[in-house]
């Protein structure tokens, strides 16, 4: 229903256009352009037909395409001229980086990081979520973009608006395979969340046993350690039922 409630709306807007409408207008509640470039439910026609009508293809659209990862928006708009700054920042604060990670994108976070960007870039931080680029990446479960982030040397310490550091995000992104790189880079193990809650916390909650494992492994863990609420990870793997995790615990 909303996907063709936002069609409807898309064509509306066209016809407008094709009678002489500003392609400067705002369309569900943003420039038209930038709407038309990042939301998935709009069509690339629109996009175009706003191109046509001669909007411009501004830096931000291209950062909403990039974002959503709609790669023919993309595409389109660096064919009518919108190109990536690795410098730019909306007014809350994401880069290039931040959308590159959101969408998966890892060619363009190759890019982007080949130009050597400021340290200012690598750890600017979104201001609602507080997250940079690296923990977009871990949370959206974008291994590859992390490591990749990781060899351009961003901030590792801190936390995000949940408290979570990136040790908790690849925790509850189930990726084994980054906590010891994250920790040979300097994340700190011992940072909880706000429910005080451990990053082993996190796997013992939602039944990654690989992840546990790895965390178990470096020795800045045990599964009788107790949260806010006196829960430990592995009275929160049994509640869960992840006998998988229990048994980890089990030989620990």
């Amino acid at each position: 229903s909303t996907r063709k409630e936002s069609s409807a709306a898309s064509d509306v807007y066209k016809r407008q256009l094709e009678q002489g409408g500003s392609a400067q207008g705002i369309y569900q509640g943003r420039p038209a352009i930038e709407t038309a470039a990042g939301d998935l439910r709009s069509p690339l026609s629109l996009l175009e037909a706003l191109m046509n009508a001669g909007a411009e293809p501004s830096t931000m659209a291209l950062f909403e395409a990039v974002q959503a990862g709609r790669a023919e928006a993309v595409e389109l708009l660096l064919e009518r001229g919108a190109s990536v700054d690795a410098s730019f920042q909306t007014d809350d604060g994401r880069t290039f980086l931040h959308a590159a990670a959101k969408s998966g994108d890892l060619a363009l976070t190759e890019e982007i990081l080949a130009t050597k960007p400021k340290k200012s870039v690598l750890d600017a931080k979104h201001e609602r979520t507080k997250r940079t680029a690296l923990m977009l990446a871990l949370h959206e479960g974008h291994g590859a973009i992390a490591l990749r982030l990781l060899d351009a040397k961003p901030k590792i310490k801190g936390s995000d608006n949940q408290r979570y550091t990136v040790l908790h995000l690849a925790a509850l992104a189930n990726l084994e395979g980054l906590i010891q790189p994250l920790l040979d880079r300097g994340a700190e193990p011992d940072k909880v969340d706000y429910d005080k809650r451990s990053p082993l916390h996190i796997a013992a909650f939602h039944g990654h046993a690989k992840v546990a494992r790895a965390l178990l492994a470096t020795g800045h863990y045990g599964p009788d350690q107790a949260d806010r609420d006196g829960d430990t990870p592995r009275k929160l793997a049994k509640l869960n039922g992840h006998d998988e995790v229990l048994a980890l615990f089990d030989e620990a």
